[in-house]
């Protein structure tokens, strides 16, 4: 029978620390009883209702000798035994745990205690690699893998599953989404240099959310507790882009102190602003099947290609802190808040080959195609904050925490995007490089395509968008020592309440030209030479004067010669409202037999949504008529969870578990909107009958973490998923669009995937002299589905990878840590994955694999003076996406490589 332990005889409580700061995860026991602790964040542990008598306190800790003594407990007082611990003769080769190395060693002793499977990063690890963002940093974790925008990261994916089925919240809490479709957080938004730390779950336990199939990002701020004394650091740096011609510039100020006489109130602050100058210089072509001017079908043809180049400046400010307040040992309340805010300024150049609105002579060769000239020029606003108020209080043996928090998202572009087109027509042309990631063409009727006096001005797109996200969050847990026939145990109950609500309004029009002279290119355009881009492969002609435009547009747009034409397709189809409730209900109890820690329990989660948009039907893109559609779900799901941790000795633990997750469909895909084109017997829709995707997760991990610094470990893990969802493509049978070409998302039946998962992580200390430095970083991930069952809506069986699964991920970096010198050379490698799920094969959309390399080195003066080196994707790696076969190009991109220098200083 289960026993809740009775009112202690005596209590044990101190903290853990070295010389540089407190120590966290540090495993404490009384030698041959069931009594034991493991140290929190800020070093703190605690040991309640442990009999009167005489003890041997030991504790161990990663890189530091076990410390061992003799204490006394006495019947109804508390014991207090502050520790200061020793490096280990593992790490005394002219080597010290400080910096890096100390933050690994936290780090891993997390990891090591946790009651479940999870990856734990450092701060000193996040500013050893040169990663400006949040999702460049978790590019370096087992499993990881990230997608790119502008060569930055930008949206995180877990374990080969969906970016979406990743759970992301700082310090605990769910953070609001800033784009307009997903629920994929846009973690380039949210600077590295705002976090003390990164949790990786990759196993869920009861109180988590369940959102989180591939895993959980718990983004983690700093806390004045975290160390004694004051902290200040200072961090300034500059560089380049190697395709830009502006210099980039980043800087960061942290501050923590505790104040008061009983060093009871703590106060955390950050500041941090980086600017960066990046291009983009891509091609990207269309692909489809077309009829020549003998009525033959000619099989994916080229129908289009666009070059441009991308001009970037993005200027990141982002804010945070904590204050905290301790009343005393048992009580303490907490205000925590994060600012992140990012524009992003971007003009764009751009040729369109327009082949397809030619007709084809052959499958090479094109007459009276239609060639565009285009600037895009918008400057885009995402924020993204997060408060949370919480506290924790300790009644008897009761312990209870709480939280209320909010966060809000947005992304709007206030002053509009601006696209005008000039246009060539009667174009010539004999295709070149089909087979190549940068086909081409040759102009055979004379035409000079530079010649911007061809061009006459077709018209001027408009956009303003406007999506925000608001996210309110309450909850509460309890721990309660609970004895199950165990040596120690807990039980934690508790239950949460989150609100979200998301909105987007865009608009957008067209405007013509209405004054009495016809607008020519050659009037906007700078003086100059060409623009070459892709290495020299693509002339753009002489850039368009994107200042010059943008004041000739709207001082005669308030003149009256430009009119305006609203385009309906966005300003009814694309608003909507999506409002979910979730309410969630959990109980667990950890329980120590010997070496044998189990975790189990289970979570309820009941949800309600609210979706609305609006079914709009077109024809010729003139408005037919529109009617707003809403739809409503309520569901339950429930999460069993059963963890096993046993303990072979002080470094060794071998891991089991089973747990089971939930994937909600994106915010567009449950809108219940439709767009209906009549003249091209089309249909794009939602679907509000999209049912959430779940999955039975299956995971086993054996881990060594050497006496040093250091990890080897490697597991495997099973997800079988029922319902996950992907676009669908078919034709409607019968009703009143019988005929029609749809395009939805679905839910498909199931599939599973499966997974390896390897790390060695080492620091070589024990090797003579310099050699000792020297360290390696490395992991290694690969993925296989099974069974993929795309439902009754599709005859697709072909299917052998889920979207967004990389079937094979991997890092690996040389490092150096010696006599205040710094350095990494690291490699990180992501597999092709399936983008996009076409009608057949050939309508896949892949995005290929992609490898990239990194340099960073810094070197201490003092123990407050530093300087740093970086070098970003000194390979200059583009980013390729085809369509079905690797030789068929969909996008081509080259994104530069970046150099970075600076220096940091801390008192």
């Amino acid at each position: 029978m289960g026993t809740i332990v009775a009112q202690s005889n005596g209590t044990l409580r101190g903290k853990v620390s070295d010389q540089a700061g407190y120590l966290p995860g540090a495993n404490v026991i009384l030698v041959g009883t069931r009594y034991n602790a493991i140290s929190s964040l800020s070093g703190e542990y605690y040991i309640g209702s442990v009999k009167p008598g005489e003890y041997t306190m030991k504790i161990s800790y990663i890189g530091y000798k076990t410390y061992e003594a003799t204490i006394t407990i006495k019947s109804g007082e508390t014991t207090v035994q502050n520790v200061v611990m020793e490096e280990s003769s593992e790490n005394l080769n002219e080597v010290t745990i400080t910096g890096n190395r100390g933050g690994q060693a936290k780090a891993l002793n997390t990891q090591k205690e946790a009651i479940t499977i999870k990856n734990v990063v450092s701060e000193d690890q996040i500013k050893s690699f040169p990663d400006l963002n949040t999702a460049e940093v978790l590019q370096r974790i087992s499993g990881v893998t990230i997608q790119r925008d502008m060569g930055e990261g930008r949206f995180v994916a877990l374990r080969g599953t969906s970016p979406s089925m990743t759970n992301v919240s700082v310090n605990g809490e769910q953070v609001a989404v800033s784009n307009g479709e997903s629920r994929r957080v846009e973690l380039d938004v949210i600077s590295a240099a705002q976090l003390s730390g990164i949790e990786v779950t990759k196993v869920i336990t009861p109180n988590m959310d369940g959102n989180a199939i591939g895993g959980a990002i718990n983004l983690v701020t700093r806390s004045a507790f975290d160390r004694s004394g004051t902290l200040l650091k200072v961090n300034l740096g500059g560089g380049k882009n190697s395709l830009s011609d502006k210099t980039n510039f980043r800087s960061s100020v942290d501050y923590s102190e505790i104040f008061g006489k009983k060093k009871n109130f703590g106060v955390t602050l950050n500041a941090n602003l980086a600017i960066t100058n990046r291009v983009r210089e891509s091609n990207e072509s269309r692909w489809g099947d077309r009829e020549d001017i003998n009525d033959n079908t000619l099989p994916m043809v080229l129908r289009e290609t666009q070059v441009l180049s991308s001009t970037n400046e993005r200027d990141r400010l982002g804010f945070n802190g904590q204050l905290e307040y301790k009343f005393n040992d048992k009580n303490r309340i907490y205000f925590n808040g994060l600012y992140s805010f990012r524009r992003d300024e971007q003009f764009r150049q751009l040729l369109r080959m327009r082949f397809d609105k030619g007709d084809y002579i052959s499958s090479t060769e094109v007459e009276g195609a239609r060639v565009v000239r285009s600037l895009h020029d918008r400057v885009e606003k995402q924020r993204v904050t997060s408060f949370m108020f919480g506290g924790e209080h300790f009644m008897g043996k009761l312990k209870m925490d709480y939280k209320f928090s909010t966060s809000n998202a947005y992304t709007k572009k206030p002053d509009g995007q601006i696209k005008p087109e000039f246009q060539l027509k009667n174009v010539d042309a004999q295709f070149t490089n089909l087979d190549s990631k940068t086909p081409g063409w040759t102009v055979t009727n004379g035409l000079n395509l530079s010649d911007g006096s061809l061009y006459e001005f077709d018209g001027l797109d408009l956009k303003y968008e406007n999506t925000e996200n608001n996210v309110y969050t309450a909850a509460i847990n309890f721990t309660l020592p609970l004895i199950l026939g165990s040596d120690s145990g807990e039980f934690i109950f508790g239950g949460k309440h989150r609100t979200s609500d998301k909105n987007r309004k865009d608009i957008r029009q067209t405007w013509k030209w209405e004054g009495d002279d016809p607008l020519l290119l050659s009037q906007f355009e700078e003086n100059g030479s060409d623009l070459m881009i892709v290495n020299n492969i693509y002339n753009l002609g002489s850039p368009i004067d994107h200042g010059g435009f943008k004041d000739f547009f709207f001082n005669n747009q308030a003149a009256g010669k430009f009119e305006a034409t609203n385009r309906d397709d966005v300003n009814f189809g694309e608003p909507y409202d999506a409002t979910d409730n979730i309410t969630g209900l959990y109980f667990m109890t950890n329980q120590t037999y010997g070496n044998l820690l189990i975790t189990t329990g289970l979570r309820a989660e009941f949800t309600k949504t609210d979706y609305t948009g609006t079914i709009l039907v077109l024809d010729n893109n003139d408005f037919v008529s529109a009617e707003s559609a809403t739809t409503k779900q309520d569901y339950s799901e429930f999460f069993p969870n059963l963890q096993f941790r046993y303990r072979i000795n002080d470094n060794t633990n071998f891991r089991l578990a089973y747990s089971r997750g939930i994937a909600q469909p994106e915010f567009f895909d449950m809108v219940p909107y439709s767009t209906i084109n009549i003249d091209s017997e089309e249909i794009v829709s939602g679907n509000g009958d999209l049912k959430p995707t779940t999955s039975s997760n299956f995971d086993f991990l054996g881990e060594y973490f050497f006496k040093g610094i250091g990890i080897l470990s490697g597991g495997v893990f099973v997800k079988k998923m029922d319902k996950f969802i992907f676009d669908s493509r078919g034709v409607v049978s019968g009703g009143a669009y019988d005929g029609y070409d749809y395009q939805k998302p679905i839910n498909g039946a199931g599939a599973n995937l499966f997974g390896i998962e390897l790390t060695w992580q080492q620091q070589f200390t024990k090797l003579p002299g310099f050699l000792s430095g020297f360290g390696i970083y490395a992991n290694y991930t690969y993925t296989k589905s099974s069974n993929i069952d795309l439902g009754p809506d599709t005859d697709r069986t072909d299917i052998d990878l889920l979207p967004f699964q990389m079937e094979n991920v991997s890092n690996f970096a040389l490092t150096y840590q010696k006599a205040g010198l710094t350095a990494r050379l690291s490699a990180n490698f992501s597999g092709k994955f399936l983008e996009e799920v076409g009608g057949d094969p050939a309508n896949d959309v892949w995005r290929d694999s992609y490898q990239q390399w990194d340099i960073t080195a810094g070197y201490n003066f003092t123990k407050s003076l530093g300087i740093f080196v970086e070098f970003n994707n000194i390979g200059n790696e583009p980013r390729y996406n085809y369509l079905g076969v690797p030789t068929r190009s969909q996008e081509h991109g080259l994104n530069g490589f970046t150099f970075n220098a600076g220096l940091n200083w801390s008192l």
